[in-house]
Parts: C-alpha cells; structure tokens; sequence
C-alpha cells in the first residue's frame, strides 16, 4: 500500500498534479539578473533597466575621459540576482575634467609645455607655433589658444606660440619719381610702400616745368625699409630773367646786357629825336620778369628826327640872317 501511494505521488509531481510551492515559485519568478550598464548612454542604461523590470538611479556624477552622461560605474555589479524594480544605482560622467589655462608667458618653449601637462593637458594635444612679437623675447612662450583665464576640458587641444621677435620691416625699392608731377608722384611712393616726405625745396628748372620733381632724397633703386619717407625737390619752371634799363643805352651796349641774361633780341628801327643808334624803348617793357631765352624787342632810334630838327634850326638862323639882310638892303 505504502509503496503504491509512494508511486502514485512520484507519478502526480511529475505531471504537475502538486507543483511547487508558492514560496518557492515567487522567489524564482521575482530574481533579475543585473544588466551591465557601464560604458552605456544613460537614456539606454534606463531603457535597459525598464525591460528588465528595474530602476535606475543616478547617484553622482564624476569627471572622465567618457562623454558627458555616460555610464562610469554602477553600484550593483553585473549578473547579480535581485528582485523586480529594485534600484540600481549608477555613477555617469560629467564630461573631461575642466582646467581653467594658466598663463605660460615668458617661458621657453621647453617649460612652457612642461607647465601646460602639469595643468592636465597631454602632450599630443598640445601644438606649438610661432609668430613675431615686440613685447617678448625670441624663443619665449607670448599666450596659448585658448588663452589664459579660460575654462577648457583637460581633452582640448592648446595652441602654444613661441615669439621669433620683433617683426623687422620688409627692404623695398625706391621707385623714379623724377620728372612726375607731385600727385602722381605721392601715389607711386604709397604703391611702393613708401612714404611721402613732402616737398624739401622748389628751384628754378631749364628742364623741368614747374610743379615737376627735379631730384629725390634717395635714388630710384635703392633699397629702403618699408614706410621710409622720401622728400623731394619741385621744378619752379626757367628761372626769369633779370631785367636791366635799357632804354637810353647803345645799341650794342644793350645787346650786350641782354646776353648777359641769356636773352635774345629783336631789332626795330624807329624815327626819333633821340641821336642815332640809341634803344629809345623795349618791349616787354622795363621792370617785367621774363624767361631765360626770351626775346626781347629793342626800338632803336634812326636819327632821323634829330637831323631834321637841326636842319630846321639851320634853316632859321639863314633865314632870320637873309631877313635881316635885305632889312638892311631895304634900308639902303
């Protein structure tokens, strides 16, 4: 009897007619195991959890070399058993540390680099140029990008600079200005990087018009630094010619004045009382300023009008004589 309800039972248990007990069916119904969240974006850390009938909580946030929300570490491990919506708690990074850039000025470039890793910059990450400065020394550290003061994550890349010094200005040629006029020549020296150094003086030019540039402070051709001022000197046009009293003076006397002046002369023969051979007026007249080479018109008298005046007293004195010669033949 005994051994047949023994079978009976091992025959019930099998088909499921008594099952297991309900302790024993909710425990094993309720343990989860714990997925592994590390490494995970939060927002698939929690859908992860949801599927698995747990909650995630996030419990504080650490600086790392993971991007800003990732999962870093999770306070239940990965596999554990638990129980339906228990908490799991978690650690999500915050991102790179932030380092505020301290200045590294002055430094060479050596100690300059050294200081920037120390501050919690790695090396690859850290790219040195060059550029001129007149403030710092060649070969020293003048800022970083981005500079000092600023708040970066310890991942960013800095640019360095080291200074080659003071920027020496670039040696330009100067260009002919000879024979131009002020304006155009004001316009080529800024063409050519150059200043102008404005009109130094102004002569008297047979070659030249005026307002023309005779000579330069420094000869076309000449290498210059940049910005250099070149001065200038300005044609006054011929030079005039001094003019002389003439009028009253010998025909030759006169000429010889003139080409004393380099000027020329024109002849003319007028009647006049003035003895012959006399320049009696010229043209342009006296007191004018002319140009060198310039002609000038001497009227010279004829003396024609002289004679005529002396015979005309000639022939009174006879005539007066002869009246009074036949007043006395009238009288006799």
């Amino acid at each position: 009897m005994i051994v047949a309800f023994a079978l009976i039972f091992l025959i019930g248990k099998a088909a499921g007619v008594f099952g297991k007990s309900s302790d024993s069916q909710i425990s094993f119904s309720n343990e989860i195991e714990v997925p592994n969240l590390v490494g995970q974006p939060q927002n698939v850390a929690e859908t992860m959890c949801e599927k698995k009938q747990l909650k995630l909580e996030v419990e504080s946030e650490k600086a790392s070399d993971k991007a800003a929300g990732t999962i870093i570490e999770q306070k239940t491990k990965a596999g554990k058993k638990v129980k339906k919506n228990t908490v799991i708690k978690v650690v999500i990074s915050s991102g790179p540390e932030k380092i505020t850039i301290q200045s590294v000025e002055g430094m060479d470039e050596d100690a300059a680099k050294k200081a920037l890793i120390k501050q919690g910059f790695t090396s690859k990450n850290i790219t040195v140029t060059s550029e001129y400065s007149s403030d710092v020394e060649s070969g020293k550290a003048t800022r970083t990008d981005p500079a000092e003061g600023t708040e970066v994550s310890a991942d960013s890349k800095i640019t360095l600079y080291i200074s080659k010094g003071e920027k020496q200005p670039d040696k330009v040629s100067v260009p002919p200005i000879v024979g131009m006029y002020v304006n155009d020549a004001v316009s080529t020296l800024n063409a050519n990087r150059l200043s102008d150094g404005g009109t130094s003086s102004e002569e008297y030019s047979d070659d030249y018009a005026e307002g023309m540039i005779i000579r330069q402070s420094k000869d076309a051709g000449t290498k210059v630094t940049e910005g250099t001022s070149i001065s200038y000197v300005v044609s006054k046009g011929p030079k005039p010619a001094d003019q002389v009293t003439l009028t009253g003076k010998t025909l030759g006397d006169a000429i010889s004045a003139l080409n004393a002046r380099n000027l020329t002369y024109t002849e003319v023969d007028i009647d006049s009382a003035e003895p012959s051979g006399k320049v009696v007026k010229v043209d342009p007249g006296e007191g004018t300023s002319v140009d060198v080479g310039t002609a000038i018109t001497l009227y010279v008298s004829n003396g024609s009008q002289a004679s005529s005046g002396s015979d005309s007293n000639n022939s009174g004195s006879n005539n007066s004589g002869n009246n009074s010669n036949n007043g006395n033949n009238t009288g006799n």
